[in-house]
């Protein structure tokens, strides 16, 4: 989540937010459960999320196949009231 600042040996850049924090425990941990951090991890785990849920609904419909019913064409019904 962190790399080194280019700029000062004693800061961290955040990977995430793109804040520059400095190296004490106490900032990293501040920053981490900040609203800010928590808000850009929640959308980047959701848009992981969601191209797993997408590659998996493809896996499942390539394994399982099209279903024998969508293959069946309807049978049209002549009843003749008369």
């Amino acid at each position: 989540m962190f790399k080194q600042d280019p700029l000062c040996r004693s800061k961290l850049k955040c990977k995430l937010t793109g804040d520059t924090i400095n190296k004490s425990e106490e900032h990293i941990w501040k920053h981490i459960n900040g609203k800010r951090f928590l808000n850009k991890l929640d959308a980047a785990e959701g848009s992981k999320e969601s191209e797993e849920l997408s590659v998996r609904t493809k896996r499942m419909s390539i394994e399982i196949g099209p279903s024998s019913f969508a293959s069946r064409k309807k049978k049209i019904k002549l009843n003749h009231p008369i």
